[in-house]
């Protein structure tokens, strides 16, 4: 979990590894705690979790309501059925902001506009 602030003001938590829906909740959880404790917007990118079996759809989409509870500012899902299954979770968890994502590409078109001064993305 490292945390680094770009000369723009917006912080990039970079948390990235072969995750499971409890280091996501967690990581989830220290995000929102993060920004709150900066008074700033949080932004959360998540991607899916392989090797859940018969439990991926509804880890997928539990972790995105915790999104939702968390209120973080925004949710992006990236790329297939996962990504949509998170995004629908949290939009029907009452997320502030809930986005899908098909590819990288697209992701990184969204986050140049998203990402503004004084934005936390993990």
């Amino acid at each position: 979990m490292e945390a680094r602030t770009r000369a723009d003001g917006v912080t990039i938590v970079n948390d990235a590894w072969n995750t499971n829906p409890d280091s996501m909740t967690k990581s989830m959880r220290a995000l929102a705690a993060m920004a709150r404790g900066q008074d700033q917007r949080s932004i959360a990118v998540l991607g899916r979790m392989d090797e859940l079996g018969d439990d991926s759809r509804a880890a997928h989409e539990e972790v995105d309501r915790m999104a939702a509870e968390l209120r973080l500012d925004q949710l992006v899902a990236v790329g297939g059925e996962e990504a949509r299954w998170m995004q629908q979770a949290a939009e029907r968890a009452g997320a502030r902001s809930a986005a899908y994502m098909p590819d990288q590409d697209s992701t990184l078109d969204h986050l140049q506009r998203a990402l503004t001064p004084g934005t936390w993305c993990w």
